[in-house]
Protein backbone atom coordinates (compact mmCIF):
# COMPACT_ATOMS: atom_id res chain seq x y z
CA UNK A 1 0.00 0.00 0.00
CA UNK A 2 2.74 2.32 0.95
CA UNK A 3 4.28 1.49 -2.30
CA UNK A 4 1.06 2.35 -4.34
CA UNK A 5 0.77 5.95 -2.43
CA UNK A 6 4.47 6.85 -3.10
CA UNK A 7 3.72 5.95 -6.99
CA UNK A 8 0.80 7.89 -6.87
CA UNK A 9 1.96 10.85 -5.13
CA UNK A 10 4.77 10.73 -7.80
CA UNK A 11 2.39 10.77 -10.76
CA UNK A 12 0.45 13.44 -9.13
CA UNK A 13 3.52 15.68 -8.92
CA UNK A 14 4.91 15.11 -12.89
CA UNK A 15 1.11 16.11 -13.73
CA UNK A 16 0.95 19.22 -11.67
CA UNK A 17 4.71 20.34 -12.67
CA UNK A 18 4.17 19.30 -16.85
CA UNK A 19 0.64 22.02 -16.44
CA UNK A 20 2.59 24.68 -15.27
CA UNK A 21 5.49 23.98 -17.48
CA UNK A 22 5.67 27.23 -19.80
CA UNK A 23 5.16 26.38 -23.46
CA UNK A 24 7.84 26.71 -26.13
CA UNK A 25 7.68 29.43 -28.49
CA UNK A 26 7.22 28.65 -32.11
CA UNK A 27 9.32 31.95 -33.26
CA UNK A 28 11.88 33.36 -31.87
CA UNK A 29 11.51 36.95 -30.60
CA UNK A 30 13.44 39.56 -32.28
CA UNK A 31 16.16 41.95 -30.68
CA UNK A 32 12.95 44.12 -29.51
CA UNK A 33 11.23 41.17 -27.71
CA UNK A 34 8.55 41.18 -30.34
CA UNK A 35 7.71 37.39 -31.54
CA UNK A 36 8.42 37.58 -35.57
CA UNK A 37 5.16 35.20 -35.66
CA UNK A 38 2.67 35.36 -33.71
CA UNK A 39 -1.34 34.51 -34.01
CA UNK A 40 -4.01 36.47 -32.05
CA UNK A 41 -7.47 37.08 -31.36
CA UNK A 42 -10.63 34.54 -31.94
CA UNK A 43 -13.16 35.23 -34.45
CA UNK A 44 -14.44 33.95 -37.98
CA UNK A 45 -12.77 36.06 -40.14
CA UNK A 46 -8.51 35.15 -40.01
CA UNK A 47 -6.42 37.86 -41.38
CA UNK A 48 -2.84 38.04 -41.91
CA UNK A 49 -0.77 41.14 -41.31
CA UNK A 50 2.84 41.31 -41.89
CA UNK A 51 4.84 44.40 -40.21
CA UNK A 52 8.36 45.64 -41.57
CA UNK A 53 9.84 48.24 -39.21
CA UNK A 54 12.31 50.80 -39.37
CA UNK A 55 15.26 48.17 -39.93
CA UNK A 56 12.96 46.41 -42.34
CA UNK A 57 12.97 42.95 -39.90
CA UNK A 58 9.78 41.38 -40.56
CA UNK A 59 6.51 40.39 -38.08
CA UNK A 60 3.87 38.29 -39.39
CA UNK A 61 0.29 38.54 -37.21
CA UNK A 62 -1.96 35.80 -37.82
CA UNK A 63 -5.66 37.91 -36.68
CA UNK A 64 -8.95 36.08 -36.02
CA UNK A 65 -11.51 38.39 -35.70
CA UNK A 66 -15.00 39.55 -36.00
CA UNK A 67 -14.46 43.23 -36.12
CA UNK A 68 -15.34 44.66 -39.27
CA UNK A 69 -12.17 46.60 -40.10
CA UNK A 70 -8.55 45.88 -40.04
CA UNK A 71 -8.41 48.84 -37.73
CA UNK A 72 -11.13 47.83 -35.31
CA UNK A 73 -9.08 44.05 -35.58
CA UNK A 74 -5.67 45.79 -34.62
CA UNK A 75 -6.96 47.82 -30.99
CA UNK A 76 -9.22 45.11 -30.30
CA UNK A 77 -6.31 42.76 -30.00
CA UNK A 78 -3.85 45.44 -28.28
CA UNK A 79 -1.68 45.54 -31.76
CA UNK A 80 -1.98 49.17 -32.65
CA UNK A 81 -2.31 52.69 -31.34
CA UNK A 82 -4.88 54.92 -33.34
CA UNK A 83 -5.16 58.18 -32.78
CA UNK A 84 -7.40 60.81 -34.93
CA UNK A 85 -7.71 58.25 -37.49
CA UNK A 86 -4.10 58.06 -37.96
CA UNK A 87 -2.03 54.55 -36.98
CA UNK A 88 0.49 55.72 -34.42
CA UNK A 89 2.48 52.61 -33.45
CA UNK A 90 1.95 48.96 -34.01
CA UNK A 91 3.61 46.40 -32.15
CA UNK A 92 4.78 49.14 -29.87
CA UNK A 93 6.47 50.57 -32.41
CA UNK A 94 6.25 54.16 -33.02
CA UNK A 95 6.27 56.14 -36.91
CA UNK A 96 5.30 59.73 -36.07
CA UNK A 97 4.84 62.21 -39.20
CA UNK A 98 5.76 65.26 -36.76
CA UNK A 99 8.49 63.92 -35.37
CA UNK A 100 10.90 62.93 -38.32
CA UNK A 101 8.57 62.73 -41.25
CA UNK A 102 7.33 58.38 -40.75
CA UNK A 103 4.32 56.73 -41.04
CA UNK A 104 3.03 53.03 -41.49
CA UNK A 105 2.22 52.84 -45.50
CA UNK A 106 -0.61 50.41 -45.89
CA UNK A 107 -0.60 47.73 -48.07
CA UNK A 108 -3.67 44.82 -49.62
CA UNK A 109 -2.54 42.14 -50.93
CA UNK A 110 0.82 43.87 -51.91
CA UNK A 111 -1.00 46.84 -53.45
CA UNK A 112 -0.56 49.99 -51.90
CA UNK A 113 -3.93 51.12 -49.98
CA UNK A 114 -5.98 53.34 -51.15
CA UNK A 115 -8.09 53.59 -47.73
CA UNK A 116 -6.57 52.98 -44.02
CA UNK A 117 -7.00 50.50 -41.59
CA UNK A 118 -10.17 52.36 -40.50
CA UNK A 119 -11.48 52.39 -43.67
CA UNK A 120 -10.70 48.87 -45.09
CA UNK A 121 -12.84 45.77 -44.13
CA UNK A 122 -11.34 42.80 -42.92
CA UNK A 123 -12.05 40.41 -44.96
CA UNK A 124 -11.42 36.70 -44.60
CA UNK A 125 -8.01 35.32 -45.95
CA UNK A 126 -6.43 38.77 -47.26
CA UNK A 127 -3.10 39.89 -46.60
CA UNK A 128 -2.21 43.29 -45.17
CA UNK A 129 1.15 44.71 -44.35
CA UNK A 130 2.25 48.11 -42.74
CA UNK A 131 5.77 49.21 -43.38
CA UNK A 132 7.58 51.75 -41.70
CA UNK A 133 8.06 54.33 -44.29
CA UNK A 134 10.33 57.52 -44.03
Amino acid sequence: MKKFFVMLMAAIMAVSLAACAKPAPTEKPTEAGIPAKQEVGTGSKTITLKVTDAEKKDYEITIHTDKKTVGEALTENKLADISDGFLTAILGMEASWEKDKAYWAFYINGEFAMTGVNETDAENGQNYALVYTK
